[in-house]
């Protein structure tokens, strides 16, 4: 590696996010990277759901003394992009989208070890683009939280 050792291990924290929304999803198809064209997954992939986490923002970084930029938070975009059956109509599609924003909040509230987990927001595509859909939640990873337990 070139440059200093990084004190906040975002790859790390990214693939702990990774290999846990594996165990959390495991009947859907996990990719690392993003695809912009939905077309570029195959048909059986879509069928089951396509789940990509992409990495974005960081900020909120700790201002106390010998602590400043450390700490901070990674804003992540969690994409599930998905295509139901030509016979099937947009309630089909929202009916799916709303079930994967379960299992969503169903992954963030069960945490990931090491990392606080919090979730921003969720957006769908409201049947704009039936027979596809697609589910974007907006994940905040941050410092893991201390507790009294």
């Amino acid at each position: 590696m070139i440059g200093p050792t990084p004190i906040d291990d975002l790859p790390g924290k990214v693939a702990a996010l990774r290999s846990a929304l594996q165990k959390a999803m495991p009947n859907r198809v996990h990719k690392d990277g993003y695809r912009r064209d939905i077309d570029e997954h195959l048909p059986d992939e879509l069928r089951d759901g396509v789940v990509m986490l992409v990495a974005g923002t960081e900020s909120d970084y700790s201002d106390r003394l010998g602590m400043e930029a450390r700490e901070g938070d990674l804003r992540l975009a969690l994409v599930i992009e998905f295509r139901i059956d030509a016979d099937d109509d947009g309630a089909e599609v929202e009916r799916q989208e709303l079930a994967m924003a379960e299992e969503i909040k169903d992954f963030v509230r069960a945490g990931v070890p090491g990392i606080g987990l919090d979730l921003g927001s969720i957006y769908t595509s409201s049947q704009q683009i039936t027979p596809y859909g697609f589910v974007v939640a907006e994940l905040i990873a941050g410092p893991p939280r201390h507790t009294l337990n």
